[in-house]
């Protein structure tokens, strides 16, 4: 009675409160010695009800508590589906239990490692190694970033004075760096470029978007004329893009008329943008678009992305 967390019942017991269970420690005898020690847990009660037994630890009080540490061929940034290994150091006889965290594969794992891990998720990630020893037990954590690869888009359009435009917009990752390739000898390192040709032709563009876990790489090729001395008298540029809800519209006159059109080739907005340029997509939903911006016979088209 002196153990029982219960008052007397002649029902089956179970334990439903925290009150229910108790925590006791029990120093064993130093003679107590041999190749291996069995336990054996004995219910004494007057009704034969049931024993529950949970967490049982036994330590060595001899014996050094083990010292957990992690040893991981990444420690800050990983790209996501990209393999990194995970083992501890100097676990010596302890029990090594890892949990790596929703997002891996796999989650958890035993034995000091090398484990082989990846993340199919981004964003911040811990990495928990627990040693379960003689003297006790310890821990190690670790953070990582799993990045997303790269994912975006771009804009271009020519015009009757030798000018070709164009814009770049990231939709996923983080852009490091962009190069555009004119096709003429000349280059620019921007994400919004305006380029002028000395001569009419047909040119080969790329634009490569470099991030920290892939590059993306778009190729056209521009149709320059030499027609007319002036660039068009409209031409607008739209930000934020990629937006969350509204963009802005700036240019020396605004647009008559708007239109935004899904990738299968259906008018999903007609409109205008207000007095300050503003146009509202938040009914939209998230997704790639072409944004059409018209005033009289003067038309531009560029890639739109609604978060």
């Amino acid at each position: 009675s002196a153990l029982a967390t219960k008052a007397a019942q002649t029902t089956t017991f179970t334990p439903s409160l925290a009150s229910h269970w108790r925590r006791d420690s029990i120093a064993l005898p130093s003679s107590i010695s041999g190749p291996s020690v069995k336990f054996r847990f004995v219910g004494m009660n007057g009704y034969g009800n049931n024993l529950f037994v949970d967490n049982i630890q036994v330590y060595d009080l001899g014996a050094s508590a083990p010292v957990a540490s992690i040893s991981a061929s990444a420690t800050s940034d990983v790209c996501v589906l990209d393999t990194v290994y995970f083992s501890a150091v100097n676990p010596g006889n302890a029990l090594a239990q890892w949990t790596f965290g929703p997002g891996a594969v796999p989650s958890v794992a035993t034995g000091p490692g090398n484990h082989a891990v990846y993340f199919f998720s981004p964003g911040p990630k811990t990495v928990t190694l627990q040693l379960n020893g003689a003297g006790g037990t310890d821990r190690d954590t670790i953070s990582l970033n799993a990045v997303p690869n790269l994912v975006g888009a771009w804009s271009f359009q020519t015009d009757s004075a030798f000018v070709f435009r164009g814009q770049a917009s990231v939709s996923q990752g983080t852009a490091l760096n962009y190069l555009w390739d004119f096709g003429d000898g000349s280059t620019a390192t921007t994400a919004a470029v305006r380029h002028v040709y000395a001569a009419a032709g047909t040119y080969p563009v790329q634009l490569t978007v470099d991030g920290p876990c892939n590059d993306i790489v778009f190729q056209t090729s521009a149709s320059i004329s030499s027609i007319g001395l002036d660039e068009p008298e409209h031409t607008w540029n739209v930000a934020p893009n990629p937006t969350s809800g509204t963009v802005r519209i700036g240019g020396a006159d605004l647009p008559d008329g708007v239109r935004v059109i899904d990738l299968a080739g259906r008018t999903v907005l007609v409109g205008r943008a207000n007095d300050q340029g503003q146009l509202d997509l938040t009914e939209l939903a998230s997704g790639s678009y072409v944004l059409e911006l018209q005033r009289g016979q003067i038309l531009q088209r560029s890639y739109l992305i609604k978060h």
